[in-house]
């Protein structure tokens, strides 16, 4: 390596490696961002979701969405030269179905992008219901350790406490948050709803906790986030659940018991998720490109089922384009290059 450096030659700078190939047209910024991903990964399924991204699950349509609106744009200025002679290259009817199809396109990578866990690469699963339900008891009994505090005293988990557990090769994040209320009592209780809310929103899978010992619930359990949660029942080693026609697991952080079966549905809850090939970084990168695009492409087709004139038109696909263009890459600066290689180890 010293005698290599005396003749001239230099040590690879962060990602250089990767940087090059993007230069040379080899990868786009997706791919770029999955390179990442693959050697980060902490799961099989971020690996794999990498590697989707890496073969081109996104660069691809992206790639082929982009050549569609260059080709519909060179259609709509050459009519521009021949304006005079009244010479039409597309017709209005022709734009405005390409712009429907893009626009579908782009909706489709969008909820593709939406589809990725809210959380990172680790699944959330956070344990929601009243004060003193057995949350803080269950997270430490599927722990295996003491994680949350326990104590009879209501109202003891104030902040969102979490800790990683391993099931079957697999990281997940258990989450413990403060006991719902509908009057908060003071300041301090009143931040720890709102905690409690955003980590729920936020949830990969939510367990809701229902005390066997004062619970009754009706026939249904409403939504957590956007999501449907699991319903346990605990303290069943005292006491009876008398939920009704509520399907919920029966546990007990004391003696075990529904302890494998609620990891069990957990694990199933995460796996039937839809996987959306994308890795963290995109998805907050390429969101509000994509929506930006959306809306200029979704301008322009509204323009042309009015019929009018090509320059306007003109104006609305070149934003669309552009906002595309950024997303793989064909417009950048050098801002972007260095927030996205300045995260690689060197070479690479």
């Amino acid at each position: 390596h010293a005698a290599c450096c005396r003749t001239g030659a230099r040590g690879a700078d962060r990602g250089e490696f990767t940087m090059r190939a993007f230069l040379a047209g080899k990868l786009d910024l997706t791919q770029v961002e999955a390179v990442w991903q693959v050697i980060h990964a902490e799961s099989d399924e971020s690996l794999e979701a990498a590697l989707r991204q890496l073969a081109g699950n996104l660069a691809t349509p992206l790639q082929s969405l982009r050549r569609s609106l260059l080709s519909l744009l060179a259609e709509l200025e050459a009519g521009l030269d021949f304006v005079d002679e009244e010479i039409e290259f597309v017709s209005p009817e022709e734009v405005a179905r390409a712009c429907r199809e893009a626009e579908a396109t782009m909706s489709r990578l969008l909820e593709q992008l939406d589809a990725r866990t809210p959380t990172g690469d680790v699944p959330h699963v956070v344990f929601v219901g009243p004060a003193n339900a057995g949350k803080s008891s269950l997270i430490n009994a599927l722990a295996g350790r003491p994680v949350a505090i326990v104590s009879p005293q209501a109202g003891t988990t104030r902040d969102a406490v979490t800790t990683t557990v391993q099931w079957d090769g697999r990281p997940v994040v258990l989450c413990d948050t403060a006991g719902t209320c509908e009057a908060p009592t003071d300041r301090i209780d009143a931040a720890a709803q709102i905690v409690a809310t955003e980590a729920a929103a936020g949830a990969d899978v939510a367990v809701r906790c229902l005390d066997a010992t004062r619970e009754e619930v009706g026939a249904s359990l409403p939504s957590v986030g956007r999501r449907a949660p699991i319903a346990v029942w605990t303290k069943c080693d005292v006491a009876r659940p008398t939920g009704g026609s509520v399907e919920a697991i029966e546990t007990s952080s004391r003696t075990g018991m529904g302890l494998d079966a609620l990891r069990q549905a957990i694990l199933d809850r995460l796996s039937s998720a839809v996987p959306s090939g994308c890795v963290p970084a995109t998805a907050a990168r390429c969101r509000g490109e994509l929506e930006a695009a959306i809306a200029a492409i979704g301008r322009a087709g509204e323009l042309a089922r009015k019929r009018a004139s090509e320059d306007l038109l003109s104006v609305e696909l070149r934003e669309s384009l552009d906002h595309v263009g950024r997303l793989v890459g064909a417009v950048y600066t050098d801002d972007i290059l260095d927030e996205i290689f300045g995260r690689f180890c060197i070479g690479k």
